[in-house]
């Protein structure tokens, strides 16, 4: 059959269990598949934050392989993450001695979040009322215009004042969680495990580094002795005469960090 063929540009997307990872990734390999040019990156759903074993593949890598995991480390034995729905009635004795059973505000509840969501929108509109006023009353009116933000700019400030609440305060859908590692080359050629994003349901993804840091970081930082050799040229030149003459022209060794 005469099939066509298409270029995926090298890019491969590998969803695996834990217990394969390691099979698959010396399967690939083994087949020349973890070149420089190719980028792979794996999806581990079956672990947790007690049992990630899996990823320490990542310490195989080789110069020149471009690869990172992407696995599940929620939390399975906290006891704020065994979430439960709130109580239909709340009785009058719990009412009246303010006992009310606020477990079902933790881990992932959907409680949990909306309060942990109106705390923080009026933390942030707290704060931004204070710096907007402190400024507006430190100029004159025409010139607070002239220098005040935009609705955009406003806009943008509060939402990442809000995420940066969220990511340094919130204890809210922190019991989900996905890490992303990658594999660095350092020198010598040895690999270990970077740790370069965090997803979380409420944040979001929170990414420190680049997933594939060799793909866009090159060498990283990395030293690497390049040397010239010592090279001995010879050249023969011919006059009008036909007279040959013999030169020798030698050219010395050098290294370069």
């Amino acid at each position: 059959m005469n099939l066509n063929s298409y270029d995926l540009g090298n890019k491969f997307l590998a969803v695996v269990s834990k217990t394969v990872v390691r099979d698959l990734f010396d399967e690939v390999a083994s087949m020349g598949m973890m070149t420089s040019s190719k980028q792979w990156v794996y999806v581990i759903p079956d672990t947790n934050n007690g049992d990630t074993d899996a990823v320490e593949v990542l310490n195989s890598a080789v110069d020149g392989n471009n690869v990172a995991f992407v696995y599940n480390a929620s939390q399975t034995s906290s006891a704020t993450c065994q979430v439960r729905k709130p109580p239909r009635k709340i009785s009058r004795t719990a009412k009246k001695t303010n006992k009310v059973d606020w477990f079902f505000f933790q881990g992932d509840s959907a409680l949990c979040t909306i309060e942990e969501f109106l705390r923080a929108f009026v933390d942030v509109m707290q704060d931004k009322t204070v710096r907007d006023a402190e400024k507006y009353f430190d100029m004159t009116v025409e010139e607070y215009d002239l220098v005040k933000p935009s609705r955009k700019e406003e806009m943008l400030s509060v939402a990442a004042a809000f995420r940066t609440y969220l990511v340094d305060k919130g204890k809210c859908g922190r019991c989900t969680e996905w890490l992303m590692d990658a594999a660095e080359i350092g020198d010598g050629g040895s690999a270990s495990r970077l740790g370069v994003g965090v997803w979380w349901p409420v944040v979001g993804i929170r990414a420190s580094d680049h997933l594939l840091p060799h793909v866009t970081g090159g060498l990283r930082g990395r030293t690497i002795t390049v040397a010239s050799t010592h090279v001995k040229l010879s050249f023969f030149y011919i006059d009008q005469n036909k007279s040959i003459t013999h030169l020798d022209c030698a050219v010395p060794s050098v290294d370069h960090p």
